[in-house]
């Protein structure tokens, strides 16, 4: 049997299974979106066959994701009765803006209506923001009244007019589940099932929540995910949670096999991480190299098409990027985001910014795969306008009209003004290909970039050039790293910058002898 029916094999099983919960175990290239939508569509059918007038929520966790998922599946079913986003707007669609005001009056009696549309705000998340570390850490005996001072100012907010998307917003909603009835007869008879993409990636709130779900409405709850490619604990990812689920009565299905990566280079990612079935050693066949020089000589062996370069940092990157450019090596996209100095703006605004920048360059590509619809973008903007503002009129783009101000004509829709510093930032930053780049859509486009940014993306030729002081051993540098070398289809290069060895290169090179036969 080849690895490609192997494959199909264990696809079919997840997707004829009559489990309630499932956790679906998928690496890397395993066709795990694939899989979900084809199940999807099956439990769809069978819904419309019996005339049940239900749906199901299909849930990713970026809204580029989220329409990918809709792309896919309403190509082949109508899912009128469906919920197909991202698991905050699913939060903030289907629970907290049509029964904000029965909660409400249920946490606290004397509280006024709310009838206005709400006004959406995402808090700050740096690193040593409250927000982020009560994310980041979960509820515990250690900091619960932290946690509940922050809820109570979360409702306070709610009282009058704003919504944050933040961890309370999770506490919120399992609070609603348990105490209106209301609510739960909704879900109980509106959805059959939830589906969720990219599971490794929940927090502790959202698996909070998720369980309530299940608890008080009896859906049926499926899981998918890789628990190596989990690496935004930064923004409050428990892997280990998502994991361990199978202990709280979700059945465990697993796709091993990969239509993606050589054999070699799957299981030397594996090794890496700690978790592999194979203990025999493998021939070497150049799929895997391992070379202390590529990082300086970068430049002298970029002889593919279809490759990425990727780095930890931005810093790195532009140094490889100058390197290529000076040994004649164009074939090369660098990108950057887009940094804007007002820090209030950027918490609140940033995702739609920068999603109105995609839709500008990418509303007429010239790849009909890649443009980005009017559709797309109305249904993206919906929180924050109201929709006698979302017509196709208002958001088409004018012939000749600059990106600016495109930018602030959308922005005033929502009573938003930029400010002159902001406007500045942007024209000057757009002014420049590397930004540029971040924002237009290319396909097999040869690309620099860091672990972070590559993540769902793939490449014939990989080159992953690792810091050598940076990285300490831990289990998150350990899926950070099987991410980076998972983006490889045929062909994975592994360099170090630094002059001297460090622990990570001692480990990652041991791993590479005990994986490979070196033998002549």
């Amino acid at each position: 049997m080849t690895i490609s029916e192997q494959l199909i094999d264990e696809q079919n099983i997840i997707v004829d299974s009559d489990d309630p919960k499932i956790i679906i175990s998928a690496g890397p290239g395993s066709g795990k979106t694939y899989t979900i939508i084809k199940k999807a569509i099956k439990e769809l059918k069978l819904l419309e066959e019996n005339s049940t007038n239900k749906g199901i929520v299909l849930c990713s966790f970026t809204r580029e994701a989220a329409l990918e998922l809709e792309k896919r599946l309403t190509r082949n079913i109508h899912s009128n009765f469906s919920f197909i986003g991202t698991i905050d707007s699913f939060l903030l669609t289907d629970i907290i803006n049509p029964f904000k005001n029965r909660i409400l009056k249920r946490i606290k009696p004397n509280s006024k209506l709310i009838t206005t549309k709400l006004k959406i705000s995402i808090p700050p998340f740096g690193k040593h923001e409250v927000v982020n570390i009560l994310t980041f850490q979960g509820l515990t005996e250690e900091n619960i009244n932290r946690v509940k001072e922050y809820y109570n100012n979360w409702i306070l907010k709610l009282l009058s007019g704003k919504y944050e998307v933040s961890f309370a917003a999770y506490l919120f909603a399992g609070k609603a589940l348990e105490i209106v009835p209301e609510l739960k007869n909704y879900i109980k008879t509106r959805y059959q099932s939830i589906y969720v993409d990219e599971s490794q990636d929940l927090n502790y709130y959202q698996i909070r929540f998720i369980n309530k779900l299940i608890e008080f409405t009896g859906i049926n709850c499926y899981l998918i995910g890789d628990k190596h490619q989990s690496i935004y604990s930064f923004r409050g990812a428990r892997p280990e949670m998502f994991y361990s689920m199978v202990n709280h009565g979700f059945v465990e299905l697993k796709i091993t096999h990969s239509a993606r990566c050589h054999y070699n280079i799957l299981e030397f990612s594996r090794r890496v991480v700690g978790e592999s079935t194979d203990t025999q050693k493998l021939y070497n066949d150049s799929q895997v190299i391992i070379d202390f020089c590529i990082a300086e000589n970068i430049a002298q062996l970029i002889n593919f098409n279809n490759y990425f370069i990727l780095v930890e940092k931005n810093d790195d990157a532009h140094s490889i990027y100058n390197t290529c450019l000076k040994n004649g090596i164009t074939n090369i996209i660098y990108s950057k985001r887009i940094e804007l100095s007002d820090k209030s703006f950027t918490d609140n605004y940033y995702d739609i910014l920068e999603e109105l920048i995609k839709f500008y360059f990418n509303h007429s590509n010239k790849n009909p795969k890649l443009t980005y619809s009017i559709e797309d973008l109305r249904r993206f903007l919906s929180p924050l306008l109201d929709e006698t503002k979302l017509s196709i009129r208002k958001l088409s783009i004018l012939p000749h009209e600059k990106l600016i101000d495109y930018v602030i004509k959308i922005f005033k829709y929502g009573d938003v003004e930029l400010s002159e510093e902001i406007k500045f930032e942007i024209s000057n930053q757009m002014e420049d290909i590397v930004y540029r780049n971040y924002y237009i859509r290319v396909s097999n486009a040869n690309r620099i970039m860091t672990i972070h940014s590559s993540k769902g993306l793939e490449a014939n030729c990989v080159f992953v050039v690792l810091t050598r002081n940076s990285f300490n051993i831990s289990e998150e540098t350990k899926r950070k790293l099987f991410v980076a070398f998972t983006r490889a289809k045929n062909q994975l290069f592994i360099g170090f910058l630094g002059s001297e060895e460090s622990r990570l290169e001692q480990v990652i090179n041991q791993v590479y002898q005990n994986t490979f036969d070196l033998t002549e």
